[in-house]
């Protein structure tokens, strides 16, 4: 039988070729493209039986394509099917008139509903009657006339519950309570004076050493930062004097900044499942990181790195004190979803965190450079580099530093989901002793660092996350964790921190696999044939993480052996749900190699 050939046209190769691997699963022969250009040329040489199409191209705007194939005699006929992050209702009006006769959302995708709408493309042909009803009825579906997710059975995909998620306020109630919650006021009268002093290029050091000696418990907490691990050039500082020009006077700003913030929210009434404590404990472990990797990487100060590790989820904070219905609300969704919190933020908040922050640091007169990458931080390092050029290195630095953190499990600001760090490791050429260093030494670092910025507070006996979801584990959690790259790898972060014992293989009851794409199949194979043949000795239960529910280990693994799988990213709850279920399933004992 003849394949229907494809136009794969996805500038992100970390789905592109997963995907492309599907298809040829599925009976297609993929032509790949990257851009728009490349798009028309490959059409035109081999017309496809159907385009699958992303919208954010590096060239031109995914749509201008489909307008192009629209005026091509030799092309006009052939239906698309967009997959893409835009889900504003002009884009998809815009793609249905263009002949797309499928709309998915990457965010909010499975590949059951993708295969579904390219079966439906190959029996279409644009510009008929049945296209055009089709294409109203999707526009109609992706503007938000869905059923909602309360009417959505339990067991629905969790993709198809993101899509049917609506608003819960309209934006200008948003807007209200953003600025509510970012009102200078609640800062105390030495921060504001501080940051108004700041702000003009020809004040004097001495003026802002004497208003910092006002209050003793801002000039401790700067002459503790200026000794910390994050600021500390050379002895260490006995006077507010030594460390204001120990941190410059830019330094100073965002120094009393951080204060000024962490003391606005110090009395916060935030819903159940966030708490203050390990909410800033999150926040300064992703400072710490993103110091670590700016100190490496060179392309912008240490200083500038921490401070955007330390606000970049307060915008989180500001929707969960002054909307705390909703907010909870928001959570309960992500947590019975299984759905990452600030694409549930997005659907039913119209923003999500990080958009709201972008907006208090303009109310705030912070420099832009701070607001990019903080938007960005639950970017993908394809989005970053299409949306990020010039802030590329910022916006990925702090990314990565944020995934580090949660796999790390320092902390916690109520999104309980594991992402992908390979891509973001490659972009900024992370070398080992940078990683190791950082997987050493951070969580100490940190301990001294909450002492520094949480003067009053007994940051010394918090809970550890890793302490609090062990808890919930029905039995021991002693796993081989399998990865093709292990060093930084966030599954092999995850688990050590989580894990009962001390790693002895010979002690596991599980099996963990990281496979982050369809062209590690046989590596990653490979790797958990030599570790139960000659490490383990037995066949274990295993957990399987992938971007994709087709990407498996071979087939010859799985045969007979208690298994689940879980889509990458995950989040913490089910991937303990599914340890839980795995326990005490171990199979017989393997004879050992040799």
């Amino acid at each position: 039988m003849k394949q229907k050939q494809i136009l794969l046209v996805e500038p992100d190769p970390s789905l592109a070729e997963p995907l492309a691997f599907w298809l040829r699963s599925q009976g297609y022969r993929p032509e790949m493209a990257a851009t728009i250009k490349d798009a028309m040329l490959r059409a035109v040489h081999h017309p496809p039986s159907v385009v699958l199409l992303d919208l954010d191209l590096p060239d031109a705007d995914g749509l201008e394509l489909l307008e192009s194939m629209r005026r091509s005699e030799q092309l006009e006929h052939i239906p698309a099917v967009v997959l893409t992050r835009r889900a504003d209702k002009q884009t998809v009006l815009r793609a249905a008139e263009l002949g797309a006769c499928g709309y998915l959302l990457k965010q909010a995708f499975s590949l059951s509903q993708l295969d579904a709408k390219l079966q439906a493309a190959k029996w279409v042909r644009v510009g008929t009657p049945r296209v055009v009803g089709e294409a109203k009825t999707l526009a109609t579906e992706e503007s938000g006339t869905r059923p909602s997710a309360e009417q959505l059975p339990p067991d629905t995909d969790p993709a198809e519950t993101l899509r049917a998620l609506k608003p819960v306020l309209t934006r200008p109630d948003l807007v209200e309570a953003i600025e509510r919650g970012g009102e200078l006021r609640a800062m105390s009268p030495t921060v504001t004076q501080i940051l108004k002093l700041t702000n003009n290029p020809r004040v004097s050091a001495e003026s802002i050493v004497k208003t910092i000696r006002l209050d003793h418990a801002v000039a401790l907490k700067i002459m503790k930062l200026a000794n910390s691990s994050v600021f500390a050039r050379g002895e260490p500082v006995s006077s507010v004097q030594r460390a204001v020009t120990r941190l410059g006077m830019e330094q100073v700003r965002q120094v009393v900044m951080n204060i000024g913030v962490m003391e606005s929210f110090a009395n916060a009434a935030l819903p159940e499942g966030l708490s203050l404590p390990g909410f800033w404990e999150h926040a300064m472990a992703v400072g710490l990181i993103a110091a670590e990797l700016s100190a490496e990487n060179k392309a912008f100060d240490a200083e500038t790195a921490f401070t955007l590790g330390l606000l970049h989820d307060v915008g989180r904070l500001v929707l969960a004190e002054q909307l705390p219905e909703k907010y909870a609300e928001v959570m309960a969704v992500a947590d019975r979803a299984g759905l990452s919190l600030h694409e549930v933020e997005k659907r039913m908040l119209l923003d999500d965190h990080a958009e709201v922050m972008e907006r208090l640091l303009r109310g705030w007169g912070m420099p832009r450079d701070l607001a990019e990458p903080i938007v960005l931080h639950h970017a993908s390092m394809g989005t970053i580099r299409r949306q990020s050029p010039s802030r590329m290195v910022e916006s990925a630095t702090l990314a990565l530093a944020d995934r580090l953190a949660s796999a790390m499990l320092l902390g916690h600001t109520g999104s309980g989901s594991v992402y992908p760090t390979r891509s973001f490791i490659e972009a900024l050429t992370v070398p080992d002793r940078v990683l190791t260093r950082i997987i050493e030494h951070v969580p100490s670092e940190l301990s001294e660092l909450k002492l520094a910025m949480l003067a009053g507070e007994d940051a010394g006996v918090w809970r550890t996350r890793a302490d609090t979801l062990r808890e919930r584990m029905t039995g021991r959690f002693d796993p081989v964790v399998i990865s093709p790259d292990p060093l930084g790898d966030p599954v092999h972060l995850f688990c050590n921190e989580l894990r009962s014992g001390i790693g002895d293989p010979r002690d596991a009851n599980l099996l963990v696999v990281h496979l982050p794409h369809a062209g590690q199949r046989a590596a990653v194979s490979n790797l958990v044939r030599t570790a139960e043949a000659e490490d383990i000795g037995r066949k274990l239960p295993m957990l399987v993480l992938s971007p994709l529910e087709t990407i498996m280990p071979d087939l010859s693994l799985m045969e007979s052996r208690v298994h689940r799988r879980l889509r990458m990213p995950f989040r913490v709850d089910r991937f303990i749900d599914h340890c839980n279920a795995l326990n005490g399933a171990e199979e017989a004992p393997l004879k050992r190699a040799g």
